[in-house]
């Protein structure tokens, strides 16, 4: 910009010193002079308005884009919850299905059970041990889901901890 300027004056002064030699009266150069220099600083004022304006919309697509990029962050992060609010509504249904399949299994082993006892003795035994079995793993099921669920709320929090003292 200092460089521009420099070389506008410059120019100014060469184009002065070329009028003087030209024109043959003093008052005649003089009013030249006087001419172009207001032409030459007309044209300086309006370089000057047009950089203005140029910086200006510059300004103002920066704004534009930096707005843009907050909606999509914005949006992002309205999306990743709601997804992790599906997650956890899918998760929880599970539970509730692995919980309600449990009872309605052990209620059916019992139905089971009270049938076939009145065959014989050794069908109690069956269906005894098949009844433990079953128990113990519908128990097992119940620990892996609510391991399950202790790690994905204790990876939830985590994460919020990270992001509120990000």
């Amino acid at each position: 910009m200092m460089m521009m300027m420099m070389m506008i004056i410059i120019i100014i002064i060469i184009i002065i010193i070329i009028i003087i030699i030209i024109t043959p009266t003093t008052a005649a150069a003089a009013a030249v002079v006087v001419v172009v220099v207001v032409v030459i600083i007309i044209i300086i004022i309006i370089i000057i308005i047009i950089i203005i304006i140029i910086i200006i919309i510059n300004i103002i697509v920066i704004v534009i884009i930096i707005i843009i990029i907050i909606i999509i962050i914005i949006t992002t992060i309205i999306i990743l919850i709601i997804i992790i609010i599906i997650i956890i509504i899918i998760i929880i249904i599970i539970i509730i299905i692995i919980t309600t399949t449990t009872t309605t299994i052990i209620i059916l082993i019992i139905i089971t059970s009270i049938i076939s006892s009145s065959n014989s003795n050794i069908s109690i035994i069956a269906t005894t041990t098949n009844t433990i079995i079953i128990i113990s793993s519908i128990t097992i099921i119940r620990e892996a889901v609510d391991v399950i669920a202790s790690i994905l709320l204790d990876w939830m929090t985590l994460s919020m901890w990270k992001r509120a003292y990000a």
